[in-house]
Parts: C-alpha cells; structure tokens; sequence
C-alpha cells in the first residue's frame, strides 16, 4: 500500500499558528532520499525550512519568522515513496494561517494527456505579470492524478496563470 498521511501538526486548517514547526505523520517508514524533492511550502519561506526525517514523522522547522496573516499550504507530491519504493497515490495538500483565516479559493480542472505531469499556477502580481511570470518559479505546482485531475486549494484573491508540465 502506499503512504498516507495520518495526522499533522498543526492540524490542516489550523488558524492563528505561531510555533516554529511542522510535523507530517505518515502511515510507513519512508524513504529518506524522496523527502527533500516531495514536500514544499508556498508560499516560499526565506531563508528555506529545514526538513527533519524521524522514522514516519517529517519535521519541517522554520529558520524565519512566518509572514503575519499568511495562509501557508504544505503540498506533497507523488514522488514521495515508502521505505518499500512506494509513491504516494496522489498529492496531498495541507493549509495553516497565522491569521484568524485560512484563504480559500481553488482552480481544480481535468487535464486530457497520456503521460505522468504536473500543473504549474503562478500568482499575478505588480512585479510579476502576464509578460514576464514564465521568468520565475512557479508559486504552486500539483501533480495531476492518474484520472487527469488536479486542484489547488486555499489560495488567496488574485489572478493567476496555469501551465502544464511533462514530467517524463
């Protein structure tokens, strides 16, 4: 069977979050060398958090203050595998605010496409535009499911841009 997530710390959809770490419970051991590539946090965290392997626990410390009324999403994508090399099913998604609120807007669709990808989403700003978002990373990215779906949840107001990536 493939890995799941049990519980996590803070609890997804948790408000007013101030500690300095987050912790994954998952159902297996897992493997090690899948961590560093499979978990990540958007918005990005300067400097980077560190991520702490413990048995089935994953601990991602944060070397920074938290931006105040910020909803934080955690994704984790299907390249996380289980001591046994195997992926997670789908990836998962899990929200926490040092706000009163967690931010809940979503784009969910089905992509049409033979091969394994993902879905890359930046969000619009002053600074980064519709002529220059290709420029930088992207803010979100979502493995599509084995049926083609995708959706990004507990995103802020805004304009945004979607692009679909082979990962083959």
């Amino acid at each position: 069977f493939p890995p799941v997530i049990v519980s996590t710390v803070p609890e997804n959809g948790q408000i007013n979050f101030s500690d300095q770490k987050v912790t994954l419970i998952f159902s297996e051991y897992l493997n090690s060398n899948s961590i560093k590539n499979s978990i990540k946090i958007t918005p990005k965290i300067i400097p980077e958090p560190t991520l702490i392997f413990k048995g089935k626990k994953v601990i991602m410390n944060f070397n920074g203050p938290l931006e105040k009324d910020q909803t934080y999403i955690i994704s984790i994508n299907k390249n996380l595998e289980d001591e046994h090399n195997v992926r997670l099913e789908e990836s998962k998604q899990v929200a926490f605010s040092t706000g009163s609120y967690i931010d809940d807007g979503s784009i969910a669709g089905k992509v049409y496409y033979s091969d394994e990808g993902s879905v890359n989403l930046w969000r619009l700003t002053a600074d980064k535009n519709i002529n220059n978002f290709f420029t930088t990373a992207p803010d979100y990215t979502y493995d599509i499911s084995n049926s083609g779906v995708y959706e990004f949840k507990y995103l802020s107001q805004g304009d945004y841009i979607l692009s679909l990536v082979n990962n083959v």
